[in-house]
């Protein structure tokens, strides 16, 4: 129960620093680098957005000794090899927008490709759903479609001190 109070005292303080900068993505991905981000899950991932008129689903991921990564999955046939996602900087972070939204619950997943010839595939860190055991392939969930009920929840824990948890 320690870990969940320390995690609540560690949110709760987070809060009140979020420094975000929403007008300049390379000053969010330099406070990314830095550790200070507290919204990164807003950058990262896979997000449905309108690119130049066009609707479609982007996909971010920070691999930072990587030379080349794909995103693949139900969309692409899971083809490793499709979708090459191109560098935002030069720390690592790859997206790509793939030009139509990908419906909710399709299944995805990263192709690392190392320095030295070998491919990985990864799940995404910053993924919503995830596929039941034994598979383990991300799911996409557009979040901002979700309905929340936790308010009565929400109330209590707010009314409730730090150590009542």
């Amino acid at each position: 129960m320690l870990g969940g109070i320390y995690f609540y005292i560690l949110f709760k303080n987070a809060k009140t620093k979020i420094k975000t900068k929403r007008e300049n993505i390379m000053e969010d991905l330099d406070l990314f680098h830095d550790g200070e981000n507290y919204k990164s899950y807003e950058y990262f991932g896979a997000h449905k957005i309108k690119k130049d008129g066009i609707n479609g689903t982007v996909f971010r991921v920070w691999a930072p000794d990587a030379k080349a990564v794909t995103v693949f999955g139900e969309f692409n046939n899971w083809d490793e090899d499709a979708n090459y996602m191109v560098p935002v900087d030069n720390k690592g972070v790859f997206e790509i927008f793939i030009p139509f939204e990908l419906p909710d619950y399709s299944m995805y997943k990263f192709c690392i490709q190392t320095h030295d010839g070998r491919k990985l595939t990864k799940i995404d860190p910053y993924a919503y759903h995830f596929e039941k055991s034994p598979g383990n392939a991300c799911k996409f969930f557009d979040i901002n479609r979700f309905i929340w009920n936790d308010q009565k929840w929400g109330k209590a824990k707010e009314a409730r001190g730090v150590y009542d948890i």
